[in-house]
C-alpha cells in the first residue's frame, strides 16, 4: 500500500486508482497511473509504503485475538496497551514506481514538519 503523507499539514492517507486525492491543506496531491503501480504526486510530501501482507496479517491477528498477547508501553504510560505492528518505510524519491511533478522539499523551508503540526483551519 502507497500512502501520501503532506509534510506541511501532516495529513496521510492512501493513494487511489479511482482519482486524484488531495491532503487538507491543499498543497500535496497524488494518484496512481493506469498501471496501478505508478503513482504521480505534486507537493511538500512523501510517500509511504506499508507491506500489505504484514499490515494484513496485524489486522486480521487484531480482529481474531483482540487485545490478548499484546505488551504494554513503558514508563510514563505503563497502563496503555501497545498495539500490532508491521513494517512501513519511507519511498525514495528515486523509486521507479514514483513521478514527482514538481521539486523535492527543502528541509530547511518546512518549518511546520519541523516544529510540529500547525493547525491550517
Amino acid at each position: 500500500m502507497k500512502m501520501l503523507y503532506c509534510l506541511v499539514c501532516r495529513d496521510v492517507f492512501s493513494v487511489r486508482q479511482d482519482r486524484e486525492r488531495t491532503c487538507i491543506c491543499g498543497q500535496s496531491k497524488c494518484r496512481y497511473e493506469d498501471d496501478s503501480v505508478t503513482v504521480t504526486y505534486t507537493g511538500p510530501a512523501v510517500m509511504l509504503g506499508f507491506a500489505n501482507s504484514l499490515m494484513a496479517g496485524a489486522i486480521r491477528d487484531q480482529i481474531t485475538h483482540q487485545d490478548h498477547g499484546l505488551n504494554y508501553l513503558p514508563f510514563p504510560m505503563e497502563d496503555q496497551l501497545q498495539g500490532r505492528q508491521f513494517q512501513g518505510w519511507v519511498i525514495p524519491y528515486g523509486a521507479d514506481a514514483l513521478n514527482k511533478l514538481d521539486d523535492h522539499p527543502d528541509w530547511d523551508s518546512l518549518k511546520v514538519a519541523r516544529e510540529g503540526y500547525v493547525d491550517t483551519e
